[in-house]
């Protein structure tokens, strides 16, 4: 499911983030940027994506989110610069939260009053056993390949989780 991917992916790029932005030469108080500006871009859309919600219907939002994000992660693996990787990763982080509220909308919109505990509650657990997975993919993959690679990865199965969005 999306959920579980989504979740597995952040997971996935944790032990390489801070490596990677460290090979950007800069300090490990700057370096920080690169998880605050997630969750700036996390929050900054939330409000943006409620109303787009309402206004455009639940689906737009639901494929953009995580194609938007499947694009940052691609591009961050290849950045050249700090800040290109700082704005992708704001970017990024206004992704996911488009796609969690979408998806939370969904849910509201189309499960019986009784399965919608039920389903918050497996797309919450999902999300746990991505982000417990992830970690141990992610370090395998940045010490076997490369530190660039568990951000390919990501944005590869994210991509591929939303082709069955798309049907």
């Amino acid at each position: 499911t999306p959920a579980l991917v989504l979740a597995l992916g952040n997971g996935i790029i944790a032990p390489a983030l801070p490596v990677y932005v460290r090979s950007f030469n800069v300090t490990f108080a700057v370096a920080a940027l690169a998880i605050v500006l997630y969750q700036a871009g996390a929050f900054v859309c939330a409000f943006p994506t409620g109303y787009l919600l309402d206004k455009i219907g639940r689906r737009p939002i639901l494929l953009a989110g995580p194609i938007i994000l499947a694009v940052t992660s691609l591009l961050i693996a290849f950045s050249e610069t700090f800040e290109q990787l700082l704005v992708l990763r704001f970017i990024g982080g206004a992704a996911e939260q488009m796609w969690m509220m979408a998806r939370l909308a969904v849910i509201s919109d189309t499960a019986a009053a009784r399965q919608r505990g039920k389903q918050i509650t497996w797309m919450a657990a999902l999300n746990r056993v991505g982000d417990l997975g992830g970690p141990a993919v992610g370090g395998f993959l940045a010490a076997a390949f490369d530190v660039r690679i568990p951000f390919v990865i990501y944005g590869i199965i994210v991509f591929l989780a939303i082709v069955h969005s798309f049907f």
